[in-house]
């Protein structure tokens, strides 16, 4: 299964390279990446193993897309870049991805593993970064399963490609949990075989966001100078993204939301 990680960003250039970094370390074989930069900041340009394009199966092709045509809103910018995504690399599964966070080494292959059986996938567990390094928090709960929506680690199968996300800014994700749980689309749980695989914004990022919504933010869009960055090359993210350890080295997290203990997890990652 092809699976494409695909990247909205905005005027965090000092961050792609790590994005690029979290890319070319993941295990799954059949990967790509496409980044989309409505602002025209970047220079378009590709790179990585270009096998891809011969319909092999051990790949990492990677492209960013750099246009001058700013979206109005987020939802609007993720459907246009999952859907120039698609016609780029003809993906099974696409992965949204954010430029501000982290992606562990096995996050392509438990998305790989979820849709292979659904349309929509979403981790319901997801790493933050403190002082003390690591730790896992909840994504949602039984019963309220559109709270902390963390949309920076969901997939999707590419027959719900196009207008998948709603015409809306900070509330795109909720509005499209709402909308996937009411039409009852096949939903699967990555962290039911794997660990977590978001690390939540490691950076602390404190720039705008990848794409800026409402009046206000067009006006600082407008007055504000726009960095201008080289090339992309990868570059190791300057935080600890070492996965925590428990008790007898087997991988300590909170239990999911519902079903089983857990026990999955220290069967399957004792050192």
């Amino acid at each position: 299964m092809r699976v494409c990680a695909v990247v909205s960003t905005y005027n965090r250039a000092h961050l792609l390279p790590y994005i690029l970094w979290c890319f070319q370390q993941q295990t799954h074989k059949d990967k790509c990446l496409f980044i989309y930069d409505d602002h025209g900041q970047h220079r378009t340009q590709e790179g990585g193993d270009v096998r891809l394009r011969d319909g092999l199966h051990d790949s990492d092709w990677w492209r960013l897309e750099s246009r001058n045509d700013p979206c109005k809103t987020l939802g609007q910018k993720r459907n246009e870049a999952i859907r120039l995504a698609a016609d780029w690399c003809g993906a099974d599964a696409y992965a949204v991805w954010d430029d501000d966070d982290a992606y562990l080494p096995h996050a392509l292959e438990a998305v790989a593993f979820a849709c292979r059986g659904a349309d929509w996938c979403r981790p319901s567990l997801v790493w933050h970064r403190g002082q003390n390094g690591l730790t896992c928090h909840r994504t949602y709960g039984a019963e309220d399963r559109v709270d902390k929506a963390y949309q920076s680690g969901w997939a999707f199968s590419r027959e719900l490609v196009g207008d998948l996300w709603p015409d809306a800014t900070y509330t795109e994700d909720r509005a499209l949990a709402r909308k996937m749980l009411a039409e009852f689309v096949c939903e699967a749980d990555p962290c039911v075989k794997f660990p977590p695989y978001l690390v939540y914004d490691p950076y602390k990022s404190i720039d705008r966001l990848s794409c800026l919504g409402g009046a206000m933010g067009w006006q600082l869009r407008a007055t504000e100078k726009l960095k201008t960055p080289d090339l992309l090359t990868p570059q190791q993210p300057p935080v600890d993204l070492t996965i925590p350890a428990g008790p007898n080295g087997t991988f300590n997290v909170y239990p999911r939301p519902w079903g089983p203990a857990g026990d999955w997890l220290e069967r399957k990652h004792t050192a």
